[in-house]
């Protein structure tokens, strides 16, 4: 089965509940994950083993997603 990679822009409370469900379907990995606050990007690259960026920019550059999830504030969309 191919692996459906999948970025994440955002990583509060909502973004990583989201993540979770998204990883716990088989065909689904958490590929990279990204917030402006660096610390924060790198603690949930750690429970996923993805990649962090803090400009999500950079990691649209990122070869290889499939999709992107933007779960941050309404007023940040």
């Amino acid at each position: 089965m191919q692996q459906f990679r999948v970025g994440l822009i955002g990583c509060g409370h909502m973004a990583q509940h989201l993540a979770q469900q998204a990883a716990s379907l088989d065909a689904v990995t958490i590929a990279a994950v990204c917030d402006p606050v660096a610390e924060r990007a790198k603690e949930a690259a750690g429970l996923y083993g993805a990649q962090s960026f803090a400009d999500y920019e950079e990691m649209l550059k990122l070869d290889g997603l499939n999709a992107v999830m933007v779960v941050t504030p309404h007023a940040w969309h």
